[in-house]
């Protein structure tokens, strides 16, 4: 199994700051999603290099996702975890 994935994490738990794509086959704008989260800590956006909204995550009443591309990352878990 190849690395396809990197990810900086901040000094507190569960603070990711970015997550890289290192496989062969992502253009240089997508290779690196930055989590942007709202006052609960809970991943709302990924953004891409250049500014653009990679995905909007809407979430229900349990944390499970009721809308975003999930394909973009693993270990989306609602409010209770990043990534």
């Amino acid at each position: 199994m190849a690395l396809s994935k990197r990810y900086l994490w901040g000094e507190r738990v569960d603070e990711l700051l970015a997550q890289e794509d290192v496989t062969k086959n992502v253009t240089a704008a997508d290779r690196v999603l930055w989590p942007i989260v709202d006052h609960l800590g809970t991943v709302r956006d990924l953004v891409k290099q250049d500014g653009t909204v990679a995905t909007h995550y809407v979430y229900d009443a349990f944390g499970g996702i009721v809308s975003g591309d999930t394909s973009l990352t693993r270990y989306l878990v609602g409010v209770w975890s990043v990534f």
